[in-house]
């Protein structure tokens, strides 16, 4: 994982700034039906979680770069992000979460909204 992120920092992305973010669901959202196993083995449904938080992820550096940029619309800011998924932890419990290079920016308000998202997601599948 790390010679992976190394080699998109230092050969693909160039000297843009990037944050590491990790993702994983709070216990609140594991449920007692097992959220941590259905994540790590219903693609569809990962898909959907990593969705809702690179959703989130992008309206922030839009909405930051249409403010720091002078931008006439978050629309001509165009954010980028590459993702690894994880199913074990480093413990090798499973326990799928997510490791996303992105712009380095804030990162509270772009937790709430993609626990929110991805908490509507879980409820809707009757999770």
């Amino acid at each position: 994982m790390n010679e992976g992120a190394a080699f998109l920092v230092d050969r693909v992305l160039g000297g843009t700034p990037m944050r590491h973010w990790v993702l994983s669901l709070p216990i609140p959202l594991h449920g007692s039906e097992g959220t941590w196993y259905i994540l790590a083995y219903d693609s569809e449904l990962c898909g959907e979680v990593l969705g809702a938080f690179l959703k989130a992820v992008f309206r922030w550096l839009r909405k930051k770069a249409k403010s720091e940029l002078g931008l006439r619309s978050v629309e001509q800011a165009h954010p980028g992000a590459v993702t690894a998924i994880q199913r074990a932890s480093n413990h090798l419990a499973l326990n799928a979460h997510y490791h996303t290079l992105a712009t380095d920016e804030e990162i509270g308000q772009v937790a709430w909204e993609t626990c929110k998202r991805a908490r509507e997601i879980l409820i809707r599948r009757g999770l």
